[in-house]
């Protein structure tokens, strides 16, 4: 029984931490303004996501304030895999904000 249990918590943490190993990134569009989007298995949280490029947006403006300059983003993508001949669908998310530091 305590076996059973010890595999079910690794896997458990497993597929979790598989989520969310991916750190959001940054892309700069103009003096001051940042693309910044997080992407993550179909494990993920929206809440998580958006933790993510929050946390990347105040890095990027150094505890100056920011503004976000569009609407928040938030994607469903589907990526085929050929393996083991067939195809595997697999899907992924995308969390996009576009921010202007110090306003």
């Amino acid at each position: 029984m305590r076996r059973k249990v010890l595999i079910v918590l690794i896997l458990s943490a497993t597929g979790v931490a598989c989520a969310n190993w991916l750190p959001a990134s940054s892309n700069e569009i103009s003096p001051g303004e940042y693309e910044i989007s997080a992407a993550g298995n179909s494990f993920i949280s929206v809440d998580s996501l958006k933790k993510k490029v929050e946390k990347k947006a105040a890095k990027k403006c150094d505890g100056d304030g920011y503004t976000r300059t569009k609407k928040d983003q938030y994607q469903s993508h589907e990526s085929k895999t050929y393996t083991n001949g067939g195809y595997q669908t697999s899907y992924y998310f995308t969390y996009t904000i576009t921010i202007k530091c110090g306003e």
